[in-house]
């Protein structure tokens, strides 16, 4: 009787491309469900990134427009102002 644990011709258990086949399966099962996970958060925190600059540069183009708006309003009453002072005078 050979022992097979020494036989080169018996495929032992580490080298044995069936299991390693089988092992990178298994680690493929483990590691690719948290890497599409990772990236799967990364893409969501980069999609709430765009949404809140987007948000902060509507907010600035709306005080901007706001902010003209009522510096012309200011300057309107303004102008009613003095024109309605020199005709008092």
């Amino acid at each position: 009787l050979t022992n097979k644990r020494f036989d080169p011709t018996y495929p032992q258990p580490f080298t044995d491309l069936g299991f390693l086949h089988l092992s990178s399966f298994f680690s493929m099962c483990i590691i690719f469900p948290w890497f599409v996970t990772c990236l799967l958060i990364c893409m969501q925190c980069f999609h709430v990134s765009e949404i809140l600059q987007s948000q902060t540069q509507n907010k600035r183009i709306r005080e901007k427009i706001f902010g003209e708006i009522n510096l012309k309003k200011h300057a309107n009453v303004q102008y009613k102002k003095k024109k309605s002072e020199s005709k008092n005078m």
